[in-house]
């Protein structure tokens, strides 16, 4: 008898400890799941400080925001003309698009992001849920190309290795039509 309880006793002691039997906790990155975890959105078009020498004057004004659970390290500085005005490393990349109907409009050559040549990846730290207003030429978003924003996660340095960039796009049809810049013939 006392075997059999024994045995029962530890029968019951591997089904509590094992995994299947244990409360599973939900796991989320996203703080809103019907959203990115990190995302740029739309804020304004309008005036802005060019920075480099044949740069638009006009501009589109952006959030990146951080719908993560963790803080996120972007690279950011502020103008050199303007302190008030958030420049973020970006890059400008080509996208492919198919045209339907007429002559597609040429936007002209594809301009170059802010992207610096520095290895330190650091920055303005963005919290969870809250983001960071910045602004890029009205031409840095056109049909054939879209900018890129690196960032990282706000993680302790690595002895070795680093941990993961991530990207997060802003594209043409981001913006809303009435804001979507024409070249002029």
């Amino acid at each position: 008898m006392r075997v059999v309880a024994w045995i029962g006793g530890v029968a019951v002691v591997a089904l509590m400890s094992c995994p299947s039997t244990q409360p599973q906790v939900a796991r989320k990155l996203a703080r809103d799941p019907e959203k990115p975890f990190a995302y740029i959105k739309f804020d304004h078009a309008g005036p802005r400080e060019p920075l480099e020498r044949g740069e638009r004057s006009s501009g589109l004004w952006l959030e990146l925001v951080n719908n993560s659970e963790f803080p996120i390290v972007v690279p950011a500085r502020s103008s050199l003309t303007e302190p008030e005005m958030t420049v973020l490393d970006d890059t400008v990349m080509p996208t492919v698009r198919e045209f339907h109907g007429p002559e597609p409009i040429d936007y002209g050559e594809m301009p170059h992001g802010y992207a610096s040549a520095s290895d330190f990846f650091g920055g303005e730290t963005i919290e969870p849920g809250k983001g960071i207003l910045f602004s890029i030429p009205e031409n840095h978003v056109a049909p054939g190309w879209f900018i890129r924003v690196a960032f990282q996660f706000d993680m302790p340095p690595l002895a070795h290795g680093a941990q993961p960039i991530c990207y997060v796009a802003f594209e043409w049809d981001d913006i809303p039509d009435k804001f979507q810049w024409k070249p002029t013939p």
